[in-house]
């Protein structure tokens, strides 16, 4: 399910698909309510990542280590059962790290890529905050 986008997502890790398939990799289901299926993937000389898809948008959330990260994510997924995202692809990444979270969305308008991010102290409320960016940005120009 994921392998194509996932191949595609992560830069800076060396992936053979034709060897090492993202879903050949340890991995397990993780649910983040609302009936959303996430993946905990266990990557070779990283971190567990949690992926999951939504229509045509995928999140990751690199190390994904502790509860403050499923709480992003299930916040994340509560959020967009409320809200929709853009209807276009798009990709939302959630990390957190010694000095705070980042969090990012880019998605396709028309033909350009949008990118919005945060930073901040609450990895919660910065990966909340990027959707809630993406889905203004779809509303200010629907």
């Amino acid at each position: 399910m994921h392998s194509k986008r996932m191949n595609n997502l992560l830069s800076g890790v060396s992936l053979n698909t034709d060897t090492e398939p993202w879903k050949s990799w340890p991995h397990h289901n993780v649910s983040l309510g609302h009936g959303i299926v996430g993946t905990m993937y266990q990557l070779e000389n990283y971190s567990p990542t949690l992926v999951w898809d939504e229509g045509d948008w995928t999140f990751i959330l690199p190390n994904s280590l502790s509860s403050t990260e499923l709480q992003a994510a299930r916040a994340m997924v509560s959020y967009m059962n409320v809200r929709l995202l853009p209807p276009s692809p798009g990709v939302a990444s959630v990390q957190n790290g010694v000095h705070g979270s980042y969090s990012s969305a880019s998605f396709m308008q028309g033909k350009y890529i949008i990118r919005v991010s945060m930073a901040g102290a609450n990895e919660t409320n910065e990966a909340v905050g990027v959707l809630r960016m993406a889905v203004d940005w779809k509303s200010d120009r629907a």
